[in-house]
């Protein structure tokens, strides 16, 4: 079994979908109601170095998110 995986998402640089370095994994305890993940990782894109976080959430989840629960 491969570590990366369960990587769903693809460089936002470069594109590349094959070569990255898990740097952390985050986890957290979200209430269920938020619709986001769990946990997510945080990875290096070995061939232009850019690092982001790979979640399985959408643009969707975030904007449900933000416009039930977050507040300023």
């Amino acid at each position: 079994m491969n570590r990366f995986e369960n990587y769903r998402k693809s460089c936002p640089v470069c594109l590349n979908k094959v070569n990255f370095s898990l740097i952390e994994t985050v986890k957290m305890s979200i209430p269920e109601e938020y619709r986001l993940p769990q946990e997510y990782n945080i990875v290096r894109c070995n061939k232009c170095g850019f690092v982001y976080a790979d979640t399985s959430a959408t643009k969707e989840d975030y904007d449900y998110y933000y416009s039930n629960f977050n507040s300023y």
